[in-house]
């Protein structure tokens, strides 16, 4: 199985027409990796996007302004500070964002000379250590690009 033209249809469905703007994208983002087990890698105003599941890759074309981008990237950092408090860094860094079982793996870079996002949906065993952090086992292995 490959990615669905469905999957790549709703992705550019929710970054060009938004529902609630940059919350509303970087949620729908985060659903459509974990729905569809996706490696997304956004920069230079493409988003490749690969299966985890049969390695299958599309490329879509997102021309957007920086401001744009860099406000998408620090609603991410602030997801993953949210789970694991004292994380954060508005401009570049990783975090994990656990849903149940699944999660998904964020670096970002966010600064004024780059912009880049890779989201990775793997499926964990999480537990959250003493200090609060999550500490996150992947269950399979990663695939990287």
């Amino acid at each position: 199985m490959s990615i669905s033209a469905l999957a790549i249809a709703d992705l550019r469905k929710s970054i060009e027409h938004p529902n609630d703007g940059f919350v509303g994208i970087v949620n729908d983002i985060l659903s459509l990796c974990r729905e569809h087990a996706l490696q997304l890698d956004w920069r230079d105003n493409r988003c490749h996007i690969r299966s985890i599941r049969d390695e299958s890759e599309a490329v879509l074309e997102l021309p957007y302004r920086k401001s744009i981008i860099r406000t998408i990237l620090a609603r991410i950092a602030t997801l993953c500070d949210e789970q694991a408090p004292g994380t954060f860094s508005p401009y570049g860094g990783h975090g994990t964002l656990v849903f149940g079982s699944d999660a998904i793996i964020a670096n970002w870079v966010n600064t004024t000379v780059e912009q880049s996002l890779n989201l990775k949906c793997i499926q964990t065993s999480s537990q959250v250590q003493p200090n609060g952090k999550l500490q996150v086992n992947p269950v399979e292995a990663e695939h990287r690009v």
